[in-house]
């Protein structure tokens, strides 16, 4: 069951961080491509305040959710690739 809940966890990070950078890939390319065709400060006065707060939001959300699932799996004590331990005996 806990190693379902880890794989899940991963599961969420991943996804989160992957939406979050093509929203912030997305969204500056479109800004840029705005800015560069409209060659306008009525375009950049309108949508630089809406540009900030996505690519912020974004960013947050790449960062956040993976953090927190990171948290969570600590928290679980699982980890999704589990590094098999040797046992050494002397003689």
């Amino acid at each position: 069951m806990q190693n379902v809940l880890v794989n899940g966890l991963d599961g969420i990070g991943d996804g989160a961080r992957t939406i979050a950078l093509v929203v912030f890939v997305a969204v500056n390319l479109f800004y840029i491509g705005g800015v560069v065709l409209k060659r306008s400060s009525d375009f950049v006065d309108r949508w630089t305040s809406t540009w900030l707060a996505t690519s912020i939001v974004a960013v947050a959300l790449g960062t956040g959710v993976p953090m927190a699932t990171g948290l969570l799996k600590l928290a679980l004590g699982g980890h999704s690739n589990p590094v098999p331990v040797q046992s050494v005996t002397t003689k």
